[in-house]
C-alpha cells in the first residue's frame, strides 16, 4: 500500500507478478541474492527506517 502512495502508477512495476532471475548469476556463478524475494526486500527496508 505503501508503495502505490508512493510511486503512483509506477508501483505496478514492481507489484506485479514478475519472476525475472538473473540465469547466468545463479546457475554459473552460484551466486545467492541476501533477498530472493521483493516482499522480504521491501520489509527489510521498512524495518530499517
Amino acid at each position: 500500500m505503501m508503495l502505490k502512495l508512493a510511486l503512483g502508477e509506477a508501483a505496478a512495476l514492481a507489484l506485479n507478478s514478475y519472476h525475472i532471475a538473473p540465469k547466468r548469476l545463479i546457475e554459473e556463478l552460484k551466486f545467492q541474492f541476501t533477498f530472493p524475494h521483493l516482499s522480504a526486500a521491501l520489509q527489510d527496508i521498512v524495518a530499517k527506517s
